[in-house]
């Protein structure tokens, strides 16, 4: 657990999470990443014992972005972005991808924000269907 998790809240969620379980709901994990292609480092050295530091140019622009879900340890809608994920982007992946490919009643796990999480899902639904637990961050989607 994260050293500035909240302890409450993770023993919510975890309470929560395993009744959506027990109840036999799909449990949707998702996430986005950056895959930089000049990203190649193969080799580092340092004294043992000792971190290997290095130099790197953040002003490198050439980055893939990619959002996906996992279901049942199988990866699902995924979607490849060669710019920034911000909420237009968000929204288009819900909507394209991820909506029409859940299961029915699936419970979403991820780790953005709840006014994130709250404005993508509800505009990919049609600002209705969506519900953010606002104690946890945990949600729900209706399909």
């Amino acid at each position: 657990m994260h050293p500035k998790a909240d302890d409450e809240k993770h023993l919510i969620f975890l309470k929560k999470l395993a009744q959506f379980k027990f109840d036999d709901k799909p449990i949707i994990y998702l996430d986005e990443s950056g895959l930089k292609s000049h990203e190649n480092r193969p080799y580092g050295y340092s004294n043992k014992g000792e971190k290997c530091f290095g130099q790197y140019n953040w002003q490198l622009k050439n980055q893939t972005n990619a959002i996906g879900a996992i279901y049942n340890s199988q990866l699902f809608a995924v979607g490849l972005y060669d710019r920034s994920v911000n909420s237009d982007v968000f929204h288009r992946w819900v909507a394209q991808l991820l909506l029409p490919s859940l299961p029915k009643d699936s419970v979403i796990i991820m780790d953005m924000s709840e006014d994130q999480a709250k404005h993508g899902f509800a505009r990919a639904q049609g600002e209705s269907c969506a519900r953010v637990g606002a104690d946890v961050g945990l949600g729900q989607t209706k399909t």
